[in-house]
């Protein structure tokens, strides 16, 4: 659900699907007492694929997103949230429509006061 439906070209740009996404971005937090992503809510997220390349079949999209997500810092409700940018890279393979590699990373994202950052990569 994270590709887009049909054929792509350079330039063309695409929302990603809001719920698979948050699957991960529920994983965008800093190291606290509470790391039960069920306890996560988030309150915005906007996530968007541009197509950068296509070569041998393999398209390349750049991701850009931002997220607004409450997460408590100990298992009951406080004040901080979660402010973040995020950019990836997303490499599938266009006729079997299987993604190939995920890459995402945030590096200015706040949590309170402080700030943090996050990658995530797929596995082969």
């Amino acid at each position: 659900k994270l590709l887009p439906e049909g054929d792509v070209s350079a330039g063309q740009s695409w929302d990603l699907d809001k719920e698979v996404a948050a699957k991960v971005l529920k994983h965008f937090y800093p190291s606290t007492e509470n790391n039960n992503v069920a306890k996560n809510r988030i309150d915005e997220q906007q996530f968007r694929a541009t197509v950068l390349s296509l070569k041998d079949g393999v398209v390349r999209a750049r991701l850009d997103g931002n997220l607004k997500m409450k997460h408590p810092f100990y298992h009951q409700d406080d004040d901080n949230f979660v402010d973040a940018v995020i950019v990836g890279v997303l490499d599938y393979d266009q006729a079997a429509k299987k993604i190939r590699s995920l890459q995402l990373a945030t590096d200015k994202a706040t949590y309170g006061r402080t700030t943090f950052g996050v990658v995530v990569r797929s596995e082969p």
